[in-house]
């Protein structure tokens, strides 16, 4: 079946994914308190940062996390709330 999974790293660590099915629910996880849930993976490791058109846009990231229930995100680098 087709879906499709997000991920936004901060650093080489991944802060939120997000899963998205056709037939299910979405899934939203957040470092820190979804951490048994998400994947292990560095961002070197994924293999994404040498997949053409793996990336995305933040804004594109946030509609999409916003659109799917995902709740706010505060970066541990910066202490600041994302909306």
């Amino acid at each position: 079946k087709k879906g499709w999974w997000y991920a936004h790293f901060d650093g080489q660590w991944i802060a939120r994914q997000m899963e998205l099915h056709p037939t299910k629910d979405p899934v939203t996880l957040v470092a820190g308190t979804d951490d048994m849930d998400m994947c292990e993976l560095s961002l070197e490791e994924t293999g994404l940062t040498r997949k053409r058109g793996a990336e995305i846009l933040e804004r594109e990231f946030e509609m999409e996390w916003k659109k799917n229930g995902g709740p706010k995100y505060v970066s541990a680098k910066k202490g600041s709330k994302k909306k």
